[in-house]
């Protein structure tokens, strides 16, 4: 029992460090690190096992401009 709770709570911490709040008028966008095949590396290997972080930032909706972390309208600008 006390092993499911650890997984219960572990689990939740992990996902609540990948989420970003963003501010309003914006989308959370995220990138995927795994390695990605290219010509010179055809079948990337992976060490330690699959990767499956993912690298977010937030990204202002269209329409919508960066101003000191917030997106606001061009005619909100300073």
């Amino acid at each position: 029992m006390k092993f499911v709770v650890f997984c219960f709570v572990l689990s939740a911490i992990v996902s609540s460090t990948v989420t970003i709040d963003c501010p309003a008028n914006s989308t959370q966008v995220c990138g995927n690190c795994s390695p990605q095949e290219s010509c010179s590396a055809p079948k990337p290997v992976a060490l330690g096992g699959p990767y499956h972080c993912r690298l977010c930032q937030c990204r202002c909706d269209k329409g919508y401009l960066r101003d000191s972390g917030r997106c606001v309208l061009p005619k909100d600008c300073p």
